[in-house]
């Protein structure tokens, strides 16, 4: 029998993107599968509506990444556990890929395609990123999923403003297999076309480095916005 999969969607003001992310996701959902969107938006009517006409679960939350995951996760009945950010591009088999990955791992992400016209620079970064997803941890906006069992076991999302997904994919990673799947993930680019694309990738390396020798997620929040 097919394993169910949970797909919890954090959404923040961006209704029209989602609504372009159902309607490529909900096509491939079988009966057994959920869809759960978690919205911090300043106006939920619009994202509440688009939930209504897709009949799918709205949920409000706090503006908080880690937050708005956990409380999506709590409201799943499914094997798989699917976070999906709202702007994300999706390919028309990657519920089926992650079915067939967690027969025999833990979870895994996609690999970082950004969405929209390629360039040589751009091409470049997703070569660098999806190389350190390989020995370091994946962005959220990748497309992590989990077993129900290996997601509980590691405790869920650290409830912080910044790297919320760091210390869940360490412990999967200690007791089973967190692998890349063959398949893209379409991230937008509009925060490196806002920041600089330079600026950006150094920006995020700091953090990331600022992290690992133990800098607390609340500081490198009140950096990473005096920065921006």
């Amino acid at each position: 029998m097919s394993r169910s999969i949970s797909v919890i969607i954090p959404c923040y003001n961006d209704s029209s993107a989602l609504q372009s992310l159902l309607a490529n996701l909900l096509p491939q959902c079988t009966e057994s599968d959920q869809v759960i969107v978690v919205d911090a938006s300043d106006d939920s009517n619009a994202v509440h509506d688009l939930c209504i006409s897709y009949a799918i679960q709205h949920l409000r939350s706090l503006p908080c990444r880690g937050a708005q995951l956990n409380s999506g996760a709590l409201k799943t009945c499914s094997d798989i556990l699917w976070f999906l950010h709202a702007d994300s591009q999706i390919s028309s088999n990657s519920m089926e890929s992650i079915r067939q990955t967690c027969e025999a791992h833990a979870g895994g992400y996609f690999r970082f395609q950004f969405s929209g016209s390629q360039s040589k620079l751009k091409n470049g970064l997703c070569q660098l990123i999806n190389w350190r997803s390989r020995w370091g941890v994946p962005y959220g906006d990748q497309g992590l999923f989990f077993t129900r069992s290996a997601f509980q076991t590691a405790g869920g999302f650290k409830e912080v403003p910044l790297f919320e997904e760091v210390d869940l994919i360490k412990a999967v990673r200690r007791n089973g297999t967190f692998c890349q799947l063959p398949l893209s993930i379409g991230v937008n680019d509009r925060k490196w076309r806002k920041d600089g694309w330079i600026k950006r990738t150094i920006l995020n390396r700091i953090l990331a480095t600022s992290h690992y020798f133990g800098v607390s997620e609340h500081r490198l929040a009140r950096l990473y916005y005096r920065l921006k």
